[in-house]
């Protein structure tokens, strides 16, 4: 044993060894094996070392450096059968050659040498195994000498395990386990796993997972072929793939196929069937992780060879991505031919068929994009040369943001379906036809429908036709353009039966804007230079809100006699006039600055084509300019013409309007006429008035005269606000020996403020600037401003962009005189200064010094205050300080910063306050808040925007107060008062305020805001026991006043011009509140008082109309009070007289005013006791009964009452009852009862008498006896007056009710009387009458009320006398005349129709102004007839009727006089616990 160790470990034997079993191989299969040393160990190891094999072309097949193993069966070696347990392999080289001329590679022939079917049947095949094959610097390299000498394919540096490896045969096992290489596109694989079969008709990749540094795939692979078809691998070996998880890098993918994009990485699912040039993609699904997602069923052909055709059948059941993402994704095949107007459509998902080729596309697809979706039916062919692809199919469009895709924010969603056919997408190529129908389109905002549209653009020739059926856009339009021409040819129609501008958005400043007519163009032309042609419109109209315009023709032509352009246009309705001339447009304006600019000798004029001129004249009328022209107005007959020569330099102008209004400017009557020829004046101009938002001038004139190469201006104008500022210029315009421009002052002068300031005060030749064409150097030569001895100067140089010395000088001058006018705020004082700015080498030093004397705001004292600015190297950031002081102590400082560099300026600084007086603000409260008043203490910081800053810190206020004018209530602001400031926000803290009339007291807190320092927003709120909320008296012009103390809160919120006041309490002693009635037209009825509405002309005068609060804009009211029983309700009834209903009781009451006339109460007020105090002739008080009520629904004047009044008398009734003993004289308790009902201006009053603790019997003879209302109202001012009943046989005093609808009071109370002082019998009769005076009257101021005394006897049965005496009653000392009247009547027959009368009235009429009354007399015979019909008159004029009965009728009237309505304080005295009788 030892031996034969020794012996196989010598290098001769294992040489010898290796030959042995080489040779062996070699004899059996016809092979060329070489093993060059065979190293065996005495353990059963062995190592084959430079182990070669070569193929049958005698080259290198496999050469290994070194294979280590171990031999278990010496016998299974000598039977050809080579089974290993762990094999190690290193430094293996496989070269895999197909031959020039061959088909089969040399492995598959060294394989089938193997191959044991030609063998004899004894002949065992050929085996090697390895249960582990560790594989070290293995190397594979595959070669086809038919195509290319390089190696196809190799794999590197391959290092890994094989387990259970085997060569059966023909047959090759493995089971590949991590291992890795490099393979020849230089992609590193980290990891390969997978159990290899091969055949000699399959190659089998189980469970095969793949892993490089960026992607990994798990996948099962069989590749199936016949032998030769390996020749032809990318288009006979039939692959079978499944690939159930991928996660692969394009980076990874491109170098495999350069089509696919690189930053991307892709996850992928799919069935791969089918050759390399021909195969399917089933169940494809890929997501990437740019989201980009496809989802479908793909065939792909010649996608390797694509020299052979490729093309790509896709059935796409979703294809989601963006433009971007799926250019990285698709091959560059597609991708580069994808047009980039898919990018505008954002995010995009596409299901469909399609089929392409590198010439072809076929599209049956729909694209749901962000921006709408896509319908397509499209085939295109040629697409490899994109500018003359040819495409034919069907495209629709729905709701496609298409103006997003053009970048036009106007356009929105459009929607059509087309037909398109043709060739080419550039103008030199296009060839192409559109036949479809728009059924949305979108543009400024409006949705057109229905335009079918139909064309052909063909050689450079555009046809087509555009029809549009919108409702409102109904036109035809047809046309043709000739571009294949040198010069350009185009004819266009368009013929508009209807368009709505308005609804279209087109025109939205009418609120009509209806557009008819017919627009014709024939044109010839490639530019404004050449072109000639006419554009008609006939038949034209335009209507809007104010009238309709029709214009029958409008024609602008253009045309060329000779070399003379002529364009003229014509229409009797817009402007009609010529241009004749011959020019170039671009250079109109040259040539214009040229001829204006040519009367001085030094300029050097632009350059531009000789031999130019233009001539022309326009008359521009008034009818609808303004419909082209939104913006501008211009005045009826406004002309334009003149004349511009570019050889002569002549420059003619003549403008002429009544008025221009132009873009929120208005232009009143300019006159402008300019003519640089003319020796007498080159330009005269006149404007009467011009108004800007700015500022306005009047009465401008403007003169030019050109002297010695010198244009000298002379104006004079007013401006202002109230055009009280003047303006008296002289001014020059030159150019010097330097080629400059110099402008220059000559004496002037300026009224501002009423402060005449002389301008160049000495004319010398100072006060000007001349600068240099470019406007790059300026050199100002002291301009000087004076006024008495005010001066202000300025002198200085700007040089370039880098170097300026510029100083202003201020020397006593007027605050208030040289700023403007500031709403709220006068500010005076003397300001002496100095500012500087000086820029070298773009270095820049700032500096302003001021310091005002006397500082006065809103004429109140301020003190001295000093400014100093100076700039940080900038004239954008300065370091500012500000001080004011008053007798030598400061009253406020601020420093800081303030920085201009940004777009909005900014400051930071520190402020400090000491005893401030804040009383110049008050007018910041307009007329809402005034008498803002005290001084304020503190300290903080502001910083922000400088417009707008922030403000922190905190202030002390003393003496401080505001008053609230519409409530007429003052306030004082307690002392020590603490106000937070934060940001913008002013922060009250709680503190007490005290008005100043009543000393009553409440809590103040809240917080005010400013923007800008010119709006305030106030959040104030007030808690109180007891606090003055209104303080008014009665005036003409308000709707309420009085006075009011309350019980609970208050907030006072919104900005200063428009606040809103809440108060949300209960009254408290004191309190009125009286809201007047106004134009209540009479009073009467059969009761006592009824408001009535007289409506004159139809218009009611008791409506309430709607009142601005002129003085008070924007204030609104809301009271939700509390009405106790400390205040009382009063209806004034009779203002005149003094009638009143008053009551004291609760209830509640919302109040709500506001400045648009809103007026509204609503509430409920429960009387508990009261009184109706009647005055008139008689004065009596009747008591009011509790429970009644006053309810208002919202207007305050239609309150609807329900009130019981009650007088309590004493009376004897047995002259009118019979169930009282007729002789008794007892007097009984009798109540006269008053229920007032209704609505406040037109309510009624019923009247009762009612007979206190009496039995029913009495009470029911009572109610028969006065059922009657005549009766009732007899007995009840019977009671009323003498506090006794009238007799029956008296009679009753015939209250007509009728007549008392329209009676006077005065008159009704009158016949009363009369009718209780009537004699009994019929021979004498007395009464009396009270007449009051009519307030309407214009001589009211004059007359007062008057007593009569009326009697009326007849003496002798025949004779009768009727007579009045008449007394003012009145404190006018002035009128104290006693007026009476007597007529006598004597009947002449005993029917007493024929009567003799005489009489002596007084006047109606006062022809006199001294104070005696004036009288009438008369005598006279009367004769009276009554009849019904035509023949009773004929009967009795023929003595054959009875004598008929007179009848009498009776109307009164009264004119109106004014009622109020009251809530007011109850005063002790003013309901008395009992009514005196």
């Amino acid at each position: 044993m030892v031996v034969s160790v020794v012996l196989l470990s010598l290098p001769i034997v294992q040489t010898k060894l290796a030959k042995i079993v080489t040779n062996s191989l070699n004899k059996t299969y016809n092979t060329n094996i070489v093993v060059q040393k065979v190293d065996l160990s005495y353990l059963g190891n062995v190592k084959l070392k430079g182990v070669q094999i070569d193929d049958h072309h005698n080259d290198t097949l496999i050469y290994v450096n070194e294979i280590s193993t171990s031999v278990f069966s010496y016998k299974n070696i000598l039977d050809n059968k080579l089974e290993f347990g762990e094999v190690d392999v290193s430094g293996l080289y496989m070269h895999m050659k197909t031959y020039n001329g061959e088909e089969q590679d040399n492995l598959s022939v060294f394989i089938d040498k193997f191959d044991s079917k030609d063998s004899k049947p004894s002949t065992t095949p050929f085996l090697l195994t390895s249960s582990k094959l560790n594989i070290d610097n293995a190397n594979f390299y595959l070669f086809d000498k038919n195509k290319q000498e390089d190696a196809i394919v190799y794999y590197k540096n391959i290092i890994g395990i094989v387990d259970d490896f085997k060569i059966e045969g023909p047959k090759v096992y493995a089971n590949v386990r991590r291992v890795s290489l490099v393979e020849n596109h230089g992609i590193e694989v980290k990891q390969l796993t997978s159990n290899f079969i091969y055949t000699k008709t399959k190659m089998t990749f189980d469970t095969t997972y793949l892993e490089t540094k960026n992607s990994n795939v798990s996948a099962d692979f069989t590749f199936n072929y016949n032998r030769e078809d390996l020749a032809d691998f990318n288009n006979r070996v039939q692959i079978d793939a499944v690939v159930t998880k991928a996660e692969v890098s394009l980076i990874d993918l491109n170098k495999f196929y350069s089509e696919i994009g690189l930053n991307d990485k892709v996850n992928f699912t799919t069935n791969l069937k089918g050759t390399l040039n021909d195969f399917k993609l089933t169940s494809f699904e890929l997501e990437s992780n740019r989201k980009s997602i496809i989802n479908g069923h793909f065939h792909f052909k010649n996608a390797i060879n694509k020299e052979n055709g490729f093309s790509l059948t896709a059935n796409i059941n979703e294809l989601t991505s963006n433009y971007e993402n799926l250019k990285i994704i698709l091959p560059n095949l597609l991708g580069e031919n994808l047009p980039p107007a898919v990018g505008k459509l954002g995010r995009f998902s596409v299901t469909g068929q399609s089929f392409i080729t590198t010439t072809l596309m076929n599209a049956d697809v729909i694209v749901k994009t962000d921006l709408g979706k896509i319908i397509t039916n499209l085939k295109m062919t040629d697409i490899n040369d994109i500018n003359n692809a040819k495409y034919i199919g069907e495209i629709e469009f729905v709701d496609l943001e298409f103006g997003k895709i053009i970048q036009d924010s106007l356009v929105g969603k459009l929607s059509l379906i087309a037909d398109i056919k043709g060739k080419g997408f550039t103008l030199d190529h296009i060839n192409t036809s559109i036949n479809g129908n728009i059924f949305k389109h979108q543009y400024k905002g409006y949705t057109y429908n229905d335009i079918d549209i139909n064309g052909v653009f063909k050689n450079k020739h555009f046809n087509g036709s555009l029809v549009s059926k919108d409702e409102n856009l109904q036109m035809s339009f047809t046309g043709l353009a000739d571009l294949s021409k040198k010069v350009y040819d185009f004819d266009f129609v368009a013929d508009v039966e209807y368009s709505d501008f308005n609804k279209l958005n087109l025109f939205k400043r009418d609120s009509m804007a209806i557009l008819k007519g017919k627009i014709d163009i024939k044109l010839r032309g490639n530019s404004l230079d050449n072109i000639a042609g006419e554009i008609n419109f006939s038949n034209a109209s335009y209507t809007n809100q104010n009238d309709n315009y029709f214009f029958t023709d409008f024609k602008v032509a253009s045309e060329f006699q000779d070399s003379i352009r002529v364009v003229t246009i014509n229409s009797t309705d817009i402007i009609e006039g010529k241009i004749k001339g011959i020019f170039k447009y671009n250079e109109i304006g040259k040539l214009a600055t040229n001829s204006f600019a040519g009367i001085y000798a030094n300029y050097t004029p632009a350059v531009v084509t000789k031999g130019q001129f233009i001539d022309f004249n326009f008359k521009i009328y008034n009818k609808i300019v303004d419909v082209f022209f939104p913006e501008v107005k211009i005045g009826a007959n406004s002309t334009i013409k003149g004349v511009i020569s570019s050889d002569s330099d002549q420059f003619e102008l003549t403008v002429k309007s009544p008025h221009i209004d132009a873009y929120d400017n208005l232009i009143e009557n300019i006159r402008l006429q300019i003519d640089n020829k003319n020796p007498i004046y080159n330009t005269l101009l006149s404007v009467d008035e011009i108004k800007t938002k700015y500022y306005n001038v009047a009465d401008v004139n403007l003169v030019n005269v050109t002297l010695n190469d010198t244009l000298f201006f002379r104006t004079d104008f007013v401006g202002g606000k109230d055009l009280k500022e003047k303006y008296d210029l002289s001014f020059y315009h030159t150019i010097n020996e330097n080629n400059k421009s110099v402008v220059g002052l000559k004496k002037s002068n300026i009224v501002f403020k009423e402060n005449n300031w002389a301008i160049n005060p000495t004319n010398n030749n100072q006060n000007k600037i001349v600068f240099d064409k470019g406007f790059n150097t300026f050199a100002f030569d002291k301009f000087t401003v004076s006024h008495e001895d005010q001066i202000i100067d300025m002198a200085g140089i700007i040089n370039g962009k880098s170097n300026k010395d510029l100083t202003l000088n201020l020397k006593n001058v007027d605050l208030n005189g040289i700023t403007p006018y500031i709403d709220g705020f006068v500010m005076k004082g003397l300001v002496n200064g100095k500012v500087n700015y000086k820029q070298m080498n773009g270095e820049s030093f700032p500096l302003a010094n001021v310091s005002i004397n006397d500082f006065y705001i809103n004429d109140i004292k301020q003190g001295n205050l000093f400014i100093t600015a100076q700039g940080d190297n900038s004239i954008d950031q300065y370091h500012v300080a500000a001080r004011l002081t008053n007798d030598r102590f400061d009253v406020f400082v601020a420093d800081g910063e303030i920085d201009f560099s940004v777009e909005q300026p900014t400051i930071l600084a520190n402020y400090n306050f000491y005893e401030f007086n804040i009383n110049s603000f008050s007018d910041l409260g307009k007329d809402v808040l005034t008498n803002i008043r005290g001084k304020i203490k503190g300290n903080g910081t502001v910083s922000g925007l400088l417009e707008n800053p922030d403000f922190n810190g905190t202030l002390t206020l003393d003496n401080a107060g505001l008053k609230i004018p519409y409530l007429n209530v003052d306030f004082d602001i307690a002392n020590n008062s603490k106000v937070e400031l934060s940001n913008r926000t002013f922060k009250f803290l709680p503190t007490t305020i005290t008005d100043i009339d009543k000393n009553t007291t409440g809590s103040l807190y809240g917080s005010i805001i400013h923007y800008k320092f010119k709006k305030w927003y106030l959040n104030l709120n007030i808690d109180t026991d007891n606090l003055l909320v209104l303080n008014t008296v009665e005036d003409e012009d308000v709707q309420y006043y009085g006075t009011a103390f309350m019980d609970g809160t208050a907030s006072i919120k919104g900005y200063t011009d428009q606040l809103t006041i809440n108060v949300e309490g209960a009254t408290m002693p004191g309190t009125e509140f009286i809201v007047p009635l106004s134009d209540v037209s009479t009073i009467g009825d059969s009761g006592l008082i009824n408001f009535v509405t007289l409506a004159e002309n139809g218009v009611d005068k008791n409506k309430r109309e709607e009142v601005i609060f002129d003085k008070l804009k924007g204030l609104n009211l809301n009271f939700d009070l509390e009405v106790r029983d400390n205040a009382i309700a009063e209806i004034v009834i009779d203002k005149n007289t003094g009638s009143i209903l008053r009551g004291s009781g609760n209830g509640y009451m919302g109040i709500e005013i506001n400045t648009n006339g809103k007026f509204v109460i609503n509430g409920v007020y429960v009387i508990t006791n009261g009184i109706y105090e009647f005055r008139n002739i008689v004065n009596k008080d009747f008591i009011v009964q509790p429970g009644g009520q006053v309810i208002w629904n919202g207007n305050p004047f239609d309150a609807f009452l329900n009130i019981k009044g009650i007088y309590k008398t004493k009376a004897n009734p047995s002259v009118l009852l019979d169930n009282i003993d007729q002789s008794s004289n007892r007097k009984i308790d009798v109540n006269l009862i008053a229920k007032i009902t209704g609505q406040l201006l037109n309510s009624d009053i019923d009247f009762d008498i009612e007979l206190v603790n009496q039995n029913s019997s009495i009470n029911s003879e009572l109610d028969f006896k006065l059922s009657n209302e005549d009766a009732k109202m007899t007995q009840f001012f019977s009671l009323l007056m003498a506090n006794s009943f009238m007799p029956l046989s008296d009679g009753n005093l015939n209250f007509d009710g009728n007549a008392a609808l329209t009676g006077n009071l005065s008159e009704k109370i009158a016949k009363v009387l009369s009718g209780i002082l009537k004699s009994k019998g019929d021979k004498f009769e007395l009464g009396v009458t009270y007449d009051i005076a009519s307030k309407n009257d214009v001589r009211s101021y004059d007359l007062s009320d008057q007593l009569g005394v009326s009697f009326s006897s007849t003496i002798a049965d025949r004779l009768i006398v009727n007579g009045k005496v008449g007394v003012p009653v009145s404190t006018n000392t002035q009128q104290n005349n006693i007026v009476g009247e007597v007529e006598v009547e004597l009947p002449l027959n005993e029917e007493g129709t024929l009567r003799a009368k005489a009489y002596t009235r007084q006047n109606d009429i006062e022809y006199d102004v001294t104070d005696v009354e004036g009288y009438t007399h008369g005598i006279g015979l009367s004769w009276r007839v009554d009849y019904d019909n035509t023949k009773e008159l004929v009967d009795k004029l023929l003595q054959r009727s009875d004598r008929g009965k007179q009848k009498k009728k009776v109307k009164d009237s009264l004119k109106a006089e004014k009622k109020l309505i009251n809530i007011g304080a109850r005063k002790k005295d003013s309901i008395p616990s009992k009514v005196k009788n």
